[in-house]
């Protein structure tokens, strides 16, 4: 995480982008169920959405899942 000077998303402007991202069937999904997402660029990564709810605001978190997984040393 880094700091910066970017204003503090408000929950109207969180719920809004949020949503944007979803289709009809994921925000089903979502309102009914708490569920967030995921979505996958072939031959790139896949990235995990988890949408929920906070203190009566939506909020999420959002996760790059490389297609290639490195080795441990």
């Amino acid at each position: 995480m880094v700091r910066t000077d970017f204003p503090t998303l408000t929950p109207r402007i969180r719920r809004t982008c949020l949503f944007a991202i979803l289709n009809e069937e994921r925000k089903t999904a979502y309102l009914e169920f708490k569920n967030g997402p995921s979505y996958a660029l072939p031959g790139l990564a896949r990235y995990r959405v988890n949408v929920f709810r906070q203190r009566g605001h939506v909020g999420a978190v959002l996760r790059l899942i490389p297609i290639r997984v490195k080795k441990m040393m």
